[in-house]
């Protein structure tokens, strides 16, 4: 009787074992390659993290940044720029409409010369929360803002900012919920 027990035992270990190698590796295959970037549209591949780079100038269509503490009407300090993501799989898994959330995250800031210390201190970079996404599912828009938060602490800092462009990468990355 304990050697059929023992038994039993270690086929119900095992076939929790298998059934969780098994999700391991689906979830592991929803791993393709297809990212694209084109112009403010975003496509995430299977599992992925698509990078962009920002070149403040190039992106936005409105009059220059200026400090908060001199703008004249409502908004002359900030830039919001929207992409349109779509996370899609390229593969035959049958898994349309798997659920996920999509974030950006910024790295690589330059502005001439300046480190990302002196810029990180003058700008705010900030992205929308985490937002739900669907595989193979309608694109949705996600917001990245951009505000000219304090003036430039020094003349030089002032010059390199005034004659230089902004620029940024901003990484999407989407998650299974």
């Amino acid at each position: 009787m304990k050697k059929r027990n023992l038994v039993i035992g270690l086929l119900v270990t095992l076939m929790v074992a298998l059934s969780g190698a098994t999700f391991a590796y689906w979830a592991s295959s929803i791993a393709g390659s297809d990212t694209t970037v084109s112009g403010n549209s975003i496509t995430i591949g299977e599992g992925q993290a698509v990078t962009t780079s920002v070149s403040f100038d190039e992106q936005t269509a409105a009059d220059a940044l200026v400090p908060t503490k001199y703008i004249v009407n409502p908004g002359d300090d900030t830039s919001t720029l929207t992409y349109s993501v779509a996370w899609t799989e390229t593969t035959d898994l049958d898994a349309d409409g798997t659920a996920g959330t999509v974030v950006a995250t910024f790295s690589n800031y330059s502005l001439g010369s300046l480190t990302e210390t002196e810029i990180l201190a003058m700008f705010t970079f900030t992205a929308d929360p985490a937002t739900a996404i669907a595989l193979d599912g309608a694109a949705v828009n996600y917001n990245i803002t951009v505000v000219f938060a304090n003036e430039p602490a020094t003349q030089a800092i002032y010059a390199q900012v005034a004659n230089g462009t902004l620029s940024f990468d901003v990484t999407f990355t989407v998650t299974v919920a």
